[in-house]
């Protein structure tokens, strides 16, 4: 009996899908936290109600469900984390600032309806730390921050081994940190949160583009895309400042000092053991973090200081995807 039990639960699996504001990631995760098969897309816009990017998930669940029964692996459900705001117990979208259309859509009952499969939605950062803890940077850890600087800019938190949400769900919302006191009255910073303006990837870009005009605005070879496009991205400026160039240097080296004091703050407040630095901008983060941890030392609570580690994640976007899987494996 025994050896049957450990086969069945040998063959249990569970599909994790991580939204972005560009891209979808999802994969068939097994019990040890291990992804079986994995997708991964741009994310699809253009139609106002929501439906598009959607339907792209759903397709994408169902095409991971029937590898797993090729496999003779049976999927328990699939969780999706959202960068956006979402009622877990009726699996709404009740607002996602970079997706088109999706405030009070009904995610969770779409995709249950379109792939036969329990669904439970989540907020992009409690799925990472989520991911991280089980088999990545904060394994084993019962007080662990994730900071995901991407489109936007959110935060995963698990404390005393918990995940904390917040009374509504909202506790996450790093990117509304405001460190300069010249900002509170600047309506630009004010619409969008104050730390996600500068240092997410868009705002990474938007610097980038602005200390180009102020250098006279002629078009520099170093920085015009291999598609000969002046527009660029948070890469592609991470990727000239490793090249030498000193604008984009600047940039993200300004970008990093902010991101500094927002751990700092969080250390100081929260105590924590771990903080991990993630995303599409956070894993570029690697060089930068000696002069991030020089901030830090110099204005985060010393004694807080003495027992945190900051790293830069370990999973990637593979975090995102076993977190979300990961409450059905449990269970």
């Amino acid at each position: 009996m025994g050896g049957v039990g450990v086969l069945s639960l040998s063959k249990i699996t569970a599909i994790g899908v991580d939204v972005g504001g560009t891209k979808i990631a999802a994969g068939l995760v097994d019990q040890r936290g291990q992804i079986l098969i994995r997708e991964k897309a741009a994310l699809s816009k253009g139609k106002r109600d929501g439906l598009l990017p959607a339907e792209q998930i759903g397709s994408m669940v169902g095409r991971l469900n029937s590898a797993a029964r090729e496999r003779g692996l049976s999927v328990v459900g699939c969780g999706v984390a959202v960068p956006a705001f979402v009622d877990r117990a009726t699996g709404d979208v009740l607002w996602a600032p970079n997706i088109e259309g999706w405030r009070n859509f009904p995610l969770g009952q779409f995709l249950r309806e379109l792939t036969g499969l329990p669904v439970i939605l989540d907020h992009d950062g409690p799925a990472a730390i989520l991911g991280e803890q089980w088999v990545g940077a904060a394994r084993g850890s019962s007080d662990a921050v994730f900071l995901i600087v991407g489109t936007g800019i959110g935060a995963g938190f698990i404390l005393n081994g918990q995940v904390y949400r917040g009374v509504s769900g909202l506790a996450g919302g790093v990117g509304w940190t405001c460190l300069e006191s010249g900002a509170i009255e600047e309506p630009f910073f004010k619409a969008g949160g104050f730390l996600e303006t500068v240092a997410a990837g868009p705002g990474i870009a938007r610097r980038f583009r602005e200390e180009e005009s102020l250098a006279g605005g002629e078009e520099d070879e170093t920085w015009v895309s291999s598609a000969g496009r002046v527009e660029v991205t948070a890469e592609e400026v991470f990727a000239f400042a490793s090249e030498g160039n000193l604008r984009a240097r600047r940039v993200v080296t300004e970008a990093a000092r902010y991101l500094g004091m927002a751990v700092a703050n969080l250390i100081s407040a929260l105590n924590p053991e771990v903080i991990i630095l993630g995303g599409g901008v956070g894993c570029h983060l690697g060089p930068y973090l000696e002069e991030i941890y020089q901030v830090i030392k110099e204005t985060t609570q010393p004694q807080a200081l003495e027992v945190v580690r900051v790293v830069t994640a370990v999973l990637g976007d593979d975090g995102g995807v076993i977190g979300s899987a990961r409450g059905f494996l449990d269970a």
